[in-house]
């Protein structure tokens, strides 16, 4: 049985409530006309006054703004800035930048410091420009910044790309790779979903941030009658009804000809409310569900629910007071079986908007968060240290004993002469070298061929006659460089 609109209770309605045609339903069930409306209705205090209800649930009111509506150019770049950083916490980026970084760098100079021809040598064998070779030996701490910088790069190039010659190092390498390789994709993966999450940020976080900031507000009339209550003096921030359409001019929508409800969520425009144009506003107050019935079809998906709820309306249906005893004991029957829950979530719209809430909120890595990547990193760095146990003393030995077999060669060179043999045609070369260039050689340097003689178990010694050298011998000279040598 539907009624059809009567007149005169028409006018009567809009007397009382106003020209809004869910009132106009409340109205006749107040007269009798009607045992119920079937719909959600919001219970307000005037509805109320007029007919029973039976109440069935009650949805939180959001304040709705648009995404990433506000600030200025200053703050936009310092909140990016800060983002770029925001995957770790700071306690995180002062343990690796001023611990696990230099750790491994010094682990790194620890193996390779003790090879011969490292990098991290501090002892070199250059040649030097009459070709001889000699050993320099180089300041530590140039080798120790070398292993801090080659430790850091290495964390961003995301693995070891340097040589290395023992194997410690090798184990450390896999340390330094293993780490650099995980944090910075764990870094890279968190970056990116930060910044998505940005994007889909809002602005503001509460209705009180949105007051502070000087915002205008939309919203339909019967929604925003608890906030003003809770809110004095927020009335002037709320767009008025449009006259144009119909409406009163008092805060709130509730003109007949203007779909208050998605007027409300429709003309949220921040740069037009900005500017000063009456009609638009910078948020709205709406629930859940009035924007979940929009967003199913794709719409107004650059808005975002924010914030905790502001306050709590009542929905349910109006029933006219003769039978709503009756009435009301029977849908209580069906709520308790729970069979208006199973028709709202199976009536629940599907969205196609990306969500976000408060809860999708991510903070940042802090170093217990990572203790995985702690556990394999410093459990390879214990192995090179073992290793280095190993390595070392056996490198000691093979040297001690290939110096041993050079020294007793020497010696037996000695006792049957090949060695002093040897020397001398070593010397004898030289001298015949040298004469050679006549005019690079004074002629008061003289050679005491009886000063070649045998000493102990070292060869023989080749010096110059002290009584006919030169009082000034010329120092470029390389016989005499030879010979001081010697």
């Amino acid at each position: 049985n539907i009624f059809e609109e009567l007149p005169f209770v028409v006018n009567k309605s809009k007397e009382y409530f106003g020209s809004s045609s869910f009132d106009l339903c409340v109205y006749t069930a107040s007269l009798g006309y009607v045992d119920l409306c079937v719909s959600q209705y919001s219970i307000t205090d005037r509805r109320v006054e007029v007919a029973d209800f039976f109440v069935l649930q009650s949805d939180p009111l959001y304040l709705l703004v648009q995404r990433d509506d506000g600030g200025s150019h200053w703050e936009r770049f310092k909140d990016v800035t800060i983002t770029l950083f925001s995957p770790y916490a700071l306690e995180t980026w002062l343990f690796v930048l001023l611990f696990v970084v230099p750790t491994m760098g010094l682990l790194m100079f620890y193996h390779e410091s003790r090879i011969e021809g490292s990098e991290y040598c501090p002892v070199e064998e250059v040649e030097t420009e009459d070709g001889y070779k000699e050993r320099v030996r180089h300041p530590w701490y140039k080798a120790v910044n070398l292993a801090l910088y080659r430790g850091l790069v290495s964390l961003f190039q995301r693995g070891y790309r340097y040589q290395f010659k023992s194997y410690g190092g090798a184990w450390m390498v896999l340390a330094i790779t293993f780490f650099s390789l995980l944090f910075m994709s764990v870094f890279t993966a968190k970056l990116a979903s930060q910044l998505t999450e940005r994007a889909l940020r809002p602005s503001v976080d509460s209705l009180q941030a949105a007051i502070d900031a000087g915002y205008t507000f939309c919203g339909e009339r019967k929604r925003i009658d608890t906030v003003l209550k809770l809110y004095p003096g927020i009335d002037k921030s709320f767009v008025v009804d449009p006259v144009e359409l119909g409406g009163d001019g008092l805060p709130g929508f509730n003109c007949p000809n203007c779909k208050a409800l998605t007027r409300a969520i429709d003309y949220i425009d921040p740069v037009k409310a900005s500017a000063g144009n009456p009609n638009y506003c910078h948020g709205a107050v709406v629930t859940a569900e009035d924007l979940e019935v929009r967003q199913r079809d794709g719409m107004h998906c650059n808005k975002a629910l924010v914030g905790a709820p502001i306050t709590y309306v009542s929905n349910g249906f109006p029933v006219s007071r003769r039978v709503s005893t009756e009435i009301v004991s029977w849908f209580t029957q069906l709520k308790n079986r729970g069979l208006f829950d199973q028709i709202k979530f199976t009536s629940m719209p599907l969205l196609k908007c990306p969500e976000w809430t408060e809860r999708s909120k991510t903070g940042s890595f802090k170093i217990y968060h990572l203790s995985g990547i702690w556990i394999v990193t410093f459990g390879f760095a214990t192995i090179s240290l073992l290793v280095s146990l190993w390595e070392y003393p056996l490198k000691d030995r093979k040297y001690l004993e290939r110096f041993k077999k050079q020294t007793k060669a020497t010696a037996e060179g000695v006792r049957d002469g090949s060695a002093f043999k040897r020397r001398k045609d070593e010397t004898d070369e030289a001298l015949e070298q040298s004469t050679k260039a006549p005019t690079k050689v004074p002629s008061s340097v003289m050679v005491n061929r009886n000063s070649i003689s045998r000493v102990g178990s070292t060869g023989p010694v080749f010096t110059l006659d002290d009584s006919r050298q030169a009082s000034d011998p010329d120092e470029d000279d390389p016989f005499s460089q030879r010979g001081r040598a010697a």
